[in-house]
């Protein structure tokens, strides 16, 4: 019985600190780009057409964006799509797949954690990730934060 209690408090404890840390990735989340990007800030609208390929150039500007995007099933990976780009992991592979098929747009570049998407971004003018906001220095720039909507 005291075993079988002590999994019970462990699970509880385990789903408790799944959703602190879920809800604490959700308000700390920081659009980044390359210092020297001429954009200053992004809108909701433009960030969400970025991620979803659905523009082939940064607003105001002629530059292509180079979209850098952390590994489906992370933390901040699945707050990023469902909570902010509002799409379900499913929906977002086939909705990939069509306009990837249709010659209308690129996938992400995806690479392995959130320090190489800064990293990455801090290192090529072009590019454009998502990152939880602790990690942000002055190799990147933010342009939008999550919390900010």
């Amino acid at each position: 019985m005291a075993a079988l209690l002590s999994k019970f408090r462990i699970s509880h404890l385990l789903a408790w600190l799944l959703l602190w840390v879920s809800l604490t990735v959700e308000a700390e989340i920081a659009i980044i780009v390359h210092p020297e990007n001429p954009v200053q800030a992004l809108s909701e609208r433009d960030i969400k057409k970025l991620f979803l390929g659905r523009i082939r150039m940064f607003p105001g500007t002629t530059d292509a964006p180079i979209v850098v995007d952390q590994p489906a099933g992370t933390a901040v990976h699945s707050v990023f799509y469902s909570g902010f780009i509002n799409m379900e992991p499913e929906k977002l592979k086939r909705y990939r797949a069509s306009y990837l098929f249709s010659g209308q747009g690129m996938l992400p570049l995806t690479v392995d954690d959130a320090l190489q998407v800064r990293d990455y971004v801090a290192s090529h003018p072009g590019a454009i990730g998502y990152v939880n906001a602790e990690i942000v220095d002055d190799s990147v720039k933010v342009v939008f934060k999550v919390s900010d909507r």
